[in-house]
């Protein structure tokens, strides 16, 4: 059903070295001529933007992201980096021995993100001790927004760290007050970061039979600018009902939604009234420049007519029902992609180097299992078949084949995840779920990509 569509769409759009003496690790940039770890800036210049997702984050030398990794405190996350020189995983740990399940450990991180502005590397951590306290019983229970399921309101406090690229001199930069947090995607400039800021609530209801259940909200959100240098959080202005899903020219691209309708009256679990809600909400996709505050609107039109946009350069593409289409950003033109449609609704997933990968279903299909996918060449008009796929159950559901997902660009080549390790498992409710192990990481010639070649060369474990 479209739900899973919507949430297939959003996982597209959304570092072992024990003995290591830290060779392969990134050397300090010489941007922090301080060693402090602190970002410090070198022009008086208009600063770029660049949007970090949650997945990772990337220099011209390699790739960071965080692995989950059980610890001493029931399951923490290792900053772990791939080397694109030496084709190495490597945690970006400087300790001989580092058995990395420990405080002794550099690279062991509580759960959070991590970013990058190419100078130094942002970690956007919730509180360790936060965490420690409540699972000081072992109790294991997930963690929601920062805050424990079927437990407590309050959620971990969300602290900003800045560290060298090699993982040195990591510094706390500030807090968020207590019930507040940053959504992804991040927008960084040199010594900025700009982010949605809301109060995560959590919600229990007693079922009357003896049982809970929970879920949470998200309140009060607003886009914030934190200055790395200066250590403050400014407010920009209200942010209710909107997302960031790119930077183009120094400014955010924004997809606002708006409806007449309570969400909360909605019976999420009822298609027909979920359908209803969901097509009829009002959608506009504008820029917005943070330093002025001036914005933009391009387009305006019903969810129906504006579903799934991603953006790449200049170029925002959606789909509008049985069609594709493209807006240009530098003109304003709205125009239609000629996509091969052997189904009447189509989705978009991944925009790279001028090529869209889609898929078609059923209108209102109910399980949605999108097995074949396309690309389109927006430069010269052909649609060709890509069969680079990957099935992973804990990202997306047990019988869902999506795409070989493209994370980054090195020169000519893809950063990719082509292979999941994986394991079943039955849950005391009587489920079954799947817990991803491991990600295996590679590179993968563009050229290669495009003509469905699975020529990978994996990243080997140091």
């Amino acid at each position: 059903m479209k739900k899973l569509i919507l949430l297939i769409t959003s996982l597209l759009l959304l570092l072992t070295a024990c003995g290591t003496d830290g060779s392969n690790t990134p050397t300090p940039d010489s941007a922090d001529p301080t060693g402090t770890g602190t970002p410090q800036s070198t022009s008086t210049a208009p600063q770029e933007l660049a949007l970090c997702r949650y997945e990772g984050c990337m220099t011209k030398d390699g790739y960071y992201y965080l692995k989950y990794v059980e610890s001493e405190d029931g399951g923490q996350q290792l900053i772990m980096y791939l080397d694109v020189k030496s084709m190495l995983e490597i945690p970006l740990c400087n300790k001989p021995n580092c058995k990395h399940t420990d405080d002794n450990c550099s690279a062991l991180v509580g759960e959070g993100s991590l970013i990058t502005n190419q100078k130094s590397l942002l970690l956007i951590e919730d509180s360790r001790d936060f965490v420690r306290d409540f699972r000081k019983n072992g109790d294991t229970a997930a963690m929601i927004d920062g805050a424990p399921s079927f437990m407590s309101s309050e959620s971990a406090p969300q602290i900003i760290y800045s560290m060298n690229l090699d993982g040195t001199n990591r510094t706390k930069l500030l807090e968020l007050e207590s019930g507040m947090r940053l959504q992804t995607p991040y927008v960084v400039s040199a010594n900025k970061l700009y982010a949605v800021k809301y109060e995560a609530k959590q919600n229990t209801v007693d079922s009357g039979d003896g049982s809970f259940s929970s879920s949470m909200s998200q309140e009060n959100e607003e886009l914030v600018c934190i200055d790395l240098e200066k250590k403050t959080v400014e407010t920009i202005c209200g942010f209710k009902d909107k997302s960031i899903i790119g930077v183009y020219n120094n400014r955010l691209i924004i997809e606002s939604r708006y409806s007449d309708v309570d969400p909360s009256s909605i019976d999420t679990y009822n298609d027909a009234e979920f359908f209803k809600y969901y097509n009829n909400m009002d959608r506009s996709i504008l820029s917005f420049d943070v330093s002025t505050k001036e914005e933009k609107t391009y387009i305006t039109a019903k969810t129906k007519n504006l579903e799934f946009p991603i953006i790449e350069g200049s170029i925002v593409c959606y789909t509008d029902g049985k069609k594709v289409k493209k807006l240009d950003l530098d003109s304003g033109e709205i125009s239609e992609v000629s996509v091969y449609m052997k189904k009447p609704q189509a989705n978009i997933s991944i925009l790279a180097d001028g090529k869209l990968i889609y898929s078609f279903y059923e209108d209102k299909q109910v399980n949605a299992e999108m097995e074949n996918y396309y690309y389109h060449d927006l430069a010269t008009d052909e649609n060709k078949e890509i069969t680079l796929k990957v099935n992973s159950a804990a990202r997306a559901g047990e019988k869902t084949i999506l795409p070989v997902e493209i994370l980054e660009s090195f020169g000519d080549s893809y950063l990719v995840t082509p292979k999941y390790d994986e394991e079943k498992e039955n849950t005391w409710a009587g489920t079954i779920q799947y817990n991803l192990k491991k990600k295996h990481y590679a590179l993968i010639k563009k050229a290669d990509y495009w003509q469905s070649k699975a020529n990978y060369t994996y990243f080997e474990e140091d």
